[in-house]
């Protein structure tokens, strides 16, 4: 049962978080919770680190090994994993945490972040993560379920993130996706840049 049971478990908790996170939802919480409001993005956040922790550690996995990769390559992995971790954490210096977080509310005109990695890529937290998710030296069942399961998430979480993008920003996000590729950047696009939300 272990074997089915995380795969179940993460699909519900992509699906609660995605739906939490729409703009219908928010529109709804705009509407029915009033000034409570602004509390919306910090009991999403709250809630969504705690369900996961939840899924993460209490959820049984099927820890069977599959392969095990040994000698250079396995610190080879090891180095592009650390690599995949760095870029992560430089995207997300490029937000403000309290916005982030939902504990400070986003100023109302802010602007479109295409500076650092975002000149590069669309979406390099998504992209490090899946970096991170995949460069492993030891592949298990669980671990292989839920890197697929992730990625999917993170695909569609990217194409669902798009849409919010033109929503928010207009034009200003058509021109920048015209500049910039979602997935993979070879070299520094031209256009505005060094956006702090």
């Amino acid at each position: 049962m272990a074997v089915l049971a995380f795969p179940f478990t993460f699909i519900v908790w992509a699906v609660l978080h995605s739906a939490l996170a729409s703009l219908t939802a928010k529109e709804f919480a705009r509407r029915s919770l009033g000034s409570g409001y602004k509390y919306y993005r910090l009991a999403y956040v709250v809630l969504s680190l705690a369900s996961f922790a939840a899924l993460w550690f209490f959820v049984p996995k099927d820890t069977t090994v599959i392969y095990q990769i040994q000698g250079l390559a396995r610190y080879l992995l090891l180095a592009v994993r650390i690599a995949g971790l760095a870029a992560f954490t430089a995207a997300a210096t490029q937000f403000d945490a309290g916005e982030f977080l939902g504990w400070r509310s986003a100023p109302p005109a802010r602007g479109l972040n295409t500076g650092g990695l975002f000149a590069y890529v669309r979406h390099p937290l998504y992209l490090a993560s899946l970096v991170v998710i995949w460069a492993v030296g030891t592949m298990t069942v669980w671990w292989l379920e839920f890197g697929i399961l992730a990625s999917i998430y993170l695909f569609l979480g990217a194409v669902l993130e798009e849409r919010k993008m033109v929503v928010e920003f207009g034009d200003a996000y058509i021109e920048y996706r015209k500049r910039v590729p979602m997935w993979l950047g070879l070299r520094r696009r031209r256009g505005p840049e060094n956006r702090k939300p």
